[in-house]
């Protein structure tokens, strides 16, 4: 899976066709995809532009592969066969897991006229439906920010989790609205052509992990008297339904607060609850309402005083754990995606947490990237 904005946009191409220009994606070392419709047939020349592997563009031909199976494809998706590949980076994969609605997705694309640099993209998925017809689309893409100039889009990637979901057909399907169609219709001609999929041998639909997770995380609790402990899943493998609804089996552990980044259940975005002072804020109170009962004055924090009072808290939080025989658990989830969106904000969250570990005090880390989190995140299964 691709997470990283950087290595997404080296497998992002401007391509144009004739007079039709758009977006189009690698999934192998010679093999790229775009919508149908960006192709010009008749005019035989497709050139493919990769603005951002190195200081210099990188110009590529490319042919539409004559695959049967391809060939018979109905729906607004073709394949192209690079004539010189690209090696040395990892390339998308597609994913084949239902999508939930309301699902974060992003995205890296050439708009063709407004952004000739290249246009990062979010947003939610904001409809999933049928086809009902060849040229239709089955997702309705909210995106974040203004409206834009949105000609050129079309071809662009749907990633969800790091893993290709689906492509924009559909560039005009409304105010802040983009179409695409789902990876599900054209399984057929992935397979064809022998691209694999993330995690192709598995099932992670059950939204579920499994029991031992849950029986190794008590045992951790259990083991250690404070620390940061990191618990990684697949995206799918259940880590968010399991850090809303974990429960510790030791009484003399307790949790005092969860916090998850991307949670269905209140109105906040991710990018809101990715600022370090939200999050800054939020830790505090947490202490503050179990040590004292009350909440801290809403008020502005500079960062470097925002520390300081977590510090404050976190050692009386510890002093109170040492005194009554109790640990205090924090659980926490969803950094992944606060990394991908900012990763200052990222840095300075884990900013306001000491490189001490805080006798009494245990934070559960939920994630799947373990790479990106500072070196004193030990503690992982």
């Amino acid at each position: 899976m691709i997470l990283d904005r950087s290595e997404i946009e080296k497998n992002i191409a401007r391509v144009s066709s004739g007079s039709q220009k758009g977006t189009a994606f690698l999934v192998s070392d010679d093999i790229a995809v775009t919508a149908k419709h960006v192709i010009d047939e008749d005019e035989g020349s497709i050139i493919l532009e990769f603005l951002n592997i190195s200081s210099k563009i990188i110009t590529i031909e490319a042919d539409i592969i004559t695959n049967n199976i391809a060939q018979k494809s109905v729906v607004d998706v073709i394949f192209l066969k690079l004539k010189s590949p690209l090696f040395g980076f990892e390339h998308f994969k597609f994913d084949k897991k239902v999508i939930p609605y309301n699902s974060k997705w992003n995205t890296f694309s050439y708009p063709a006229i407004e952004h000739t640099q290249g246009l990062p993209i979010s947003g939610s998925v904001d409809q999933l439906k049928k086809l009902y017809n060849p040229y239709d689309y089955d997702m309705i893409l909210r995106y974040d920010g203004e409206p834009f100039n949105s000609d050129g889009v079309s071809g662009s990637p749907v990633i969800i989790d790091g893993t290709v979901r689906g492509i924009i057909t559909d560039d005009k399907a409304g105010i802040n609205l983009l179409g695409a169609v789902s990876t599900k219709n054209f399984l057929e001609v992935i397979e064809a052509l022998g691209i694999s999929f993330q995690y192709d041998n598995q099932n992670y639909d059950d939204d579920t992990m499994p029991n031992d997770t849950i029986i190794s995380i008590n045992s951790s609790i259990k083991e250690n008297n404070s620390g940061y402990i990191f618990v990684k899943g697949v995206p799918g493998s259940g880590k968010t339904s399991l850090a809303e609804s974990l429960n510790i089996d030791a009484i003399d552990s307790k949790i005092i607060g969860r916090y998850l980044v991307d949670d269905k259940n209140d109105d906040y975005s991710i990018q809101y609850k990715s600022s370090p002072i939200v999050f800054g804020k939020w830790l505090i109170n947490c202490i503050s309402k179990e040590l004292y009962g009350t909440l801290i004055e809403e008020k502005d924090y500079e960062n470097h005083k925002l520390t300081e009072l977590v510090i404050s808290y976190l050692n009386n939080l510890s002093s109170e754990g040492i005194r009554n025989n109790m640990k205090y658990v924090f659980i926490l989830d969803g950094f992944d995606e606060a990394y991908r969106i900012n990763s200052t904000y990222f840095n300075e969250i884990f900013g306001l947490f000491p490189t001490d570990y805080k006798k009494s005090v245990i934070f559960l880390f939920f994630g799947n990237r373990e790479s990106i989190y500072p070196d004193y995140i030990k503690i992982h299964f």
